[in-house]
């Protein structure tokens, strides 16, 4: 390690679960090679914020790793000190909840998780999917529940050959279009950041207007990022534009659907729906999206899971060493992609 190396200072903002989750033994061992002392927080200190600021401030890290559990005390800390830290990395993919806009705008790097596991989320996709059209929440009512054997009274239906819309082009939407494609699928999509090229590349048509995607899909897969323009964009008039029978997914985020909307099409159209993300997660015990029958349900478990989270640890990993050695980073998020991300 050279005297500029051994210069950088690491503060990881995560507990010991997650620390261990994401990085297998190599990858700590080699943390800890490159930042002798590094370690995850304790309960104590992570379940009190003044407490996380403090550590933090008396360590003066250049790199601060963050995850699903890093206090959110810190992104306040760092609004305040834009200049405190030089490089976040962010071992998972939103960004927005740890680190304010005004560090980017001060020439701070942060970089994600990249499409470490895109195909993994994307999987899901494909697993709700299946999910919603062969009609798995009524077998498991009909097999467990009923104890019943009635196979005429499911309407069960094949991926093969749908026409399959994305609402979001980004890195899960691209590494689903070849899944999809292996059923035969013809393929839309629609996102307004998103140039031409990107959909002509991939063979998938570019939907005119989200209008013309949800009237023209048999399955909807909902994979957009949250932002202030399409926070509740999904609502009754855009669901009911989906054809009788049809399927609607969404592995995106919760507050992208109006889910009084969601509820009452439920209630009144043959269409099913499968949901990995919810408005208020864990979903309430007295959701009415638990008791429908045409309404399956997965505890916002698209991935990473723990034979794959390693993946992302790796990327980060490498990202880090990266910075160490001077190296251009992967995953940059400039404030372009800030602005246009979950």
């Amino acid at each position: 390690m050279t005297q500029t190396q051994a210069a950088k200072t690491c503060f990881l903002a995560t507990g010991a679960d997650r620390f261990e989750l994401f990085f297998n033994d190599t990858a700590r061992n080699e943390l800890r090679l490159l930042f002798p002392g590094l370690s995850p927080l304790t309960p104590a200190i992570e379940s009190d914020g003044d407490s996380v600021l403090r550590v933090i401030e008396d360590s003066k890290p250049e790199i601060l790793v963050t995850c699903w559990d890093t206090p959110i005390c810190i992104k306040e800390w760092i609004s305040a000190n834009p200049n405190s830290v030089k490089y976040i990395c962010n071992i998972t993919g939103e960004v927005s909840r740890f680190v304010p806009r005004n560090f980017i705008e001060n020439g701070g790097l942060v970089t994600n998780w990249g499409s470490a596991i895109s195909d993994v989320v994307a999987e899901s996709a494909i697993y709700l999917t299946l999910s919603a059209l062969r009609r798995s929440k009524s077998v498991t009512v009909l097999m467990s529940k009923n104890r019943s054997w009635d196979v005429d009274q499911l309407d069960h239906q094949s991926l093969v050959g749908k026409k399959v819309g994305i609402h979001g082009f980004g890195a899960v939407a691209k590494a689903l279009v070849p899944m999809l494609k292996s059923f035969n699928t013809e393929i839309s999509a629609y996102s307004e950041p998103i140039p031409d090229s990107d959909f002509a590349r991939l063979g998938v048509r570019k939907s005119n207007s989200l209008e013309d995607l949800f009237a023209n899909s048999e399955v909807l897969v909902e994979l957009e990022a949250l932002t202030v323009k399409t926070s509740g964009i999904i609502g009754r008039h855009l669901l009911n534009l989906i054809p009788d029978g049809g399927v609607f997914v969404n592995l995106g985020r919760g507050a992208l659907v109006n889910e009084d909307d969601l509820v009452a099409v439920a209630k009144s159209r043959q269409i099913q729906f499968a949901l990995d993300v919810f408005h208020s997660e864990p979903l309430s015990s007295e959701s009415p999206l638990r008791d429908l029958e045409n309404v399956f349900i997965s505890p916002h478990a698209a991935g990473p899971h723990r034979d794959s989270a390693w993946r992302c640890g790796d990327f980060a990993l490498k990202n880090i060493k990266k910075y160490v050695s001077g190296e251009p980073l992967d995953s940059v998020i400039d404030l372009k992609r800030f602005d246009q991300m979950t």
